[in-house]
């Protein structure tokens, strides 16, 4: 039944689970300031998606944004009890699961195998709007503000658990409240909105439980390593990854109960990804989660395989990786030299001067976000060098993430930018702002030092 009262409720119900969270994971005297974050980031985040959803470069759609829709659409209407056409949305895993061309109401196959992705948290999410609301992907895309409510929040709450205070934690904050990276994935309805969400919760739940274990933290952090997996696989598995190698760590200083329960959350958060990956079935075999990883990966071997030979077919992926690894077997070093510029910069924003914009190119959208990001750059890394210099295990664990997230798409894709870096950003804002403050400081520090050098030997004179 469509509703405007029913799309209020559920983008209330969105906005509270974000603010919830919020709350939940900051510390005591933090949680005036991520509520306040969090209220202001709905109210901007959905002025940031309504002004792109005005850009005439909007109308560019990204293809998996069409295609989310078409599965929403197809997941709505299967609720409904409408057969659904397998062509038409495009339900690839039931052409090839049963060579079917209709999705038949009371058919007991799960969403995954339907849809033919393990990631389909995020079109049963669009599926909900498309339940309850009128003009359902305009609700959705403000929806996606809702979300992003966490990331100023997050951004503030991450950087205050490496230690910063509140003050530097207050202007990372401020930096994701203006970026517009994240509002262009929502006004386009691309799932790295609810990727960003995951990840935020994740990382600021074990970097608050790596400061102070609250039991609460351990199930947050379950919760959104499951969803994360069902949203956004290799990002799930690079945070378990990233928290393999602290677990000895704890162990060895005597922290046994943050090292048991890290690893119950995280052997919680496999679980949960299984659960979903075969809902609506219930799976009691609770050593298959295993089993579903590997075959996830052995799957993506087979896809970097596929495509770094050049083959074409089913298991190779799209042709700008397979460019990519054209480029890699001509000229290694121009291959690596590309990956890191265009990671570092892409999408140039200078083309808007040299070539000027054509009001039809999507990619013209994140100009605005890119330049924050440059801006950021030297703080980025300067907060990287003074973590080299004095780790701490919550900036180790955050190193890991970082480095691992770079590594898995250089190799996959030979590039970590454009919308694939956005559901880093708050991560990466709160770097930034640790960066920046602690190099101005130096910098003021050194002025009045010079100034006052000079003016002792004036007197001198």
């Amino acid at each position: 039944m469509h509703s405007s009262i029913l799309a209020v409720t559920t983008f209330c119900v969105c906005f509270a689970v974000s603010v919830l969270c919020a709350v939940t994971l900051a510390e005591r005297n933090g949680r005036k300031a991520v509520v306040l974050f969090a209220v202001a980031g709905v109210f901007i985040a959905c002025v940031k998606i309504w002004l792109f959803r005005q850009a005439p470069q909007w109308l560019d759609t990204p293809l998996d944004a069409q295609k989310y829709q078409l599965h929403a659409q197809a997941l709505a209407a299967h609720w409904q009890g409408v057969p659904v056409s397998a062509r038409l949305y495009q339900l690839v895993g039931l052409s090839a699961l049963r060579s079917e061309d209709w999705w038949l109401p009371g058919v007991d196959i799960a969403y995954s195998s339907v849809l033919g992705t393990h990631e389909w948290i995020y079109a049963a999410y669009l599926a909900v709007w498309a339940s309850v609301a009128p003009d359902w992907p305009t609700w959705a895309a403000y929806s996606n503000g809702a979300l992003a409510a966490l990331f100023p929040a997050g951004a503030y709450g991450i950087a205050r658990g490496l230690g910063s205070s509140a003050k530097v934690a207050t202007l990372a904050g401020g930096i994701a409240l203006v970026d517009p990276s994240a509002a262009v994935n929502g006004a386009w309805l691309l799932k790295d909105t609810l990727a960003s969400w995951c990840v935020v919760v994740a990382l600021w739940a074990t970097v608050g439980l790596i400061s102070r274990p609250r039991i609460s933290l351990f199930f947050v952090l379950g919760a959104s390593l499951g969803m994360l997996g069902a949203v956004r696989f290799m990002a799930m598995m690079v945070v378990l990854i990233a928290l393999v190698p602290l677990l000895p760590v704890f162990v060895a200083q005597r922290r046994i109960a943050l090292s048991g329960g890290l690893l119950v959350a995280s052997l919680c958060g496999l679980f949960l990804f299984h659960l979903l990956n075969a809902f609506p079935g219930v799976e009691s075999d609770w050593l298959r989660p295993f089993g579903l990883v590997s075959g996830i990966l052995a799957g993506q071997a087979d896809t970097l395989t596929a495509s770094a030979v050049g083959g074409g077919g089913a298991s190779a992926v799209d042709s700008t990786v397979s460019d990519w690894y054209e480029l890699v077997s001509e000229s290694p070093l121009r291959a690596i030299v590309t990956g890191i510029a265009r990671t570092l910069f892409a999408p140039y924003p200078w083309v808007m001067i040299t070539d000027g914009l054509d009001s039809r190119n999507g990619v013209e959208l994140y100009y605005p976000g890119v330049l924050l990001w440059i801006i950021c750059l030297p703080g980025i890394f300067w907060a990287i060098w003074l973590y080299l210099r004095n780790p701490c295990l919550p900036a180790i664990f955050i190193g890991l993430v970082i480095g691992g997230c770079l590594l898995a798409y250089l190799v996959f894709m030979g590039e970590w930018s454009t919308r694939q870096r956005v559901f880093m950003l708050p991560v990466f804002f709160s770097l930034a702002a640790i960066g920046w403050v602690d190099l101005t400081q130096r910098v003021r520090s050194r002025t009045l030092h010079s100034a006052s050098t000079f003016r002792s030997t004036d007197s001198e004179l």
